[in-house]
């Protein structure tokens, strides 16, 4: 929606084709098309409108694998020319084969029979980052798409910044004057936030731990809360709008200690803050923030990630807050990277 939003401004035009309900936005032209089972791999009201209105547009971005949009665009766009990409926003990644093997199996079957055709009729499969590309490779027997990396973008944040610092303050009163590091996304085992509690009580550092987002695996936040017993640690759940942006605003870092990331758009948006970040070396973007100084990595273990807050609290300045907006502004502005997409889609699209 981003894009869309961008793309508009330069006087283009972009629908939106959503297969869950979602609330409208007044500035986009979205159209849903909901599956009518519980499936997510499939919409036959989406294939329909996609093969009636494809025509109109030059090109079809697809999000995803293994879920219905990638599915629908391949069979609705099969026996025309087809005009469409896909982003494969980190679901190719090889770092999922050895952690989940049983999931690895199933998928493996359903590359053959269907998403191997989605990605190799595609114009390309869009990678936003060259690690991701690269981690990619050889994860699915047959691979044979175009790979084509182009980065994505986060839009500046439109909140206001005392506003929301004041309204996270007054549902959490107790963060106003303490400094704390901040996770913000889902509570799910592939973000490490094992790894971050484990390092957390080895090294107890002067300040708390907000961790905020929703629960996706009971059984994985049980664990958590068990973890982080006696530590300075504040489970939140999930926060949008202006308490999401006072969160952020003011921490003083965000982590994310991801075992596989592919972009992380909490970090970008924490960057577009002034806000550094702490990353393991898993997420993509890692090499880029560190080489601009907006912030620190390690290796996704509980002994790195304990060194780099060690290290961060040694090293932290005003320097990494100016570094990380710089980041931001020269890597990952959704209004620089809309041109890049859009010059990529002009190349391969015939």
């Amino acid at each position: 929606r981003t894009f869309a939003r961008e793309h508009a401004r330069r006087g283009g035009s972009s629908e939106i084709l959503v297969l869950s309900e979602t609330n409208a936005d007044s500035d986009l032209i979205v159209h849903h098309c909901v599956p009518e089972t519980r499936s997510q791999r499939f919409s036959h009201p989406a294939v329909s409108w996609l093969r009636e209105h494809a025509s109109r547009f030059d090109a079809i971005c697809a999000h995803g694998l293994w879920q219905a949009p990638s599915a629908v665009t391949w069979l609705a766009l099969r026996r025309r020319d087809p005009q469409y990409f896909v982003f494969a926003h980190g679901m190719l990644d090889r770092w999922f084969r050895g952690a989940y093997p049983l999931k690895h199996a199933g998928k493996q079957l359903y590359w053959l029979g269907l998403e191997r055709n989605v990605v190799q009729d595609a114009r390309g499969v869009i990678f936003t980052t060259k690690a991701e590309c690269y981690a990619s490779q050889g994860t699915f027997w047959p691979s044979g798409f175009r790979a084509l990396v182009c980065p994505i973008g986060v839009a500046l944040p439109d909140h206001d910044r005392a506003k929301s610092l004041d309204r996270f303050h007054e549902i959490y009163p107790e963060l106003r004057l303490k400094p704390y590091l901040l996770f913000l996304g889902r509570l799910h085992p592939t973000k490490g936030l094992d790894l971050l509690l484990r390092a957390w009580r080895s090294c107890r550092p002067p300040m708390t731990l907000v961790v905020a987002g929703p629960e996706e695996d009971r059984a994985y936040a049980v664990k958590l809360h068990r973890l982080a017993t006696d530590l300075e640690v504040r489970f939140t759940g999930l926060l949008s709008g202006d308490l999401k942006w006072g969160a952020i605003y003011g921490a003083d870092a965000l982590v994310l200690p991801s075992y596989q990331e592919n972009f992380g758009v909490a970090a970008v948006e924490a960057l577009a803050s002034g806000v550094p970040v702490l990353l393991s070396t898993s997420v993509n973007i890692a090499d880029q923030v560190v080489c601009a100084g907006a912030g620190l990595s390690a290796e996704p273990t509980a002994t790195g990630i304990e060194n780099m807050i060690t290290r961060w609290l040694a090293e932290r300045s005003e320097k990494m807050r100016a570094a990380a907006r710089a980041c931001y502004m020269a890597h990952y502005q959704a209004s620089t990277n809309i041109e890049q997409l859009l010059k990529l889609i002009r190349e391969y699209v015939r």
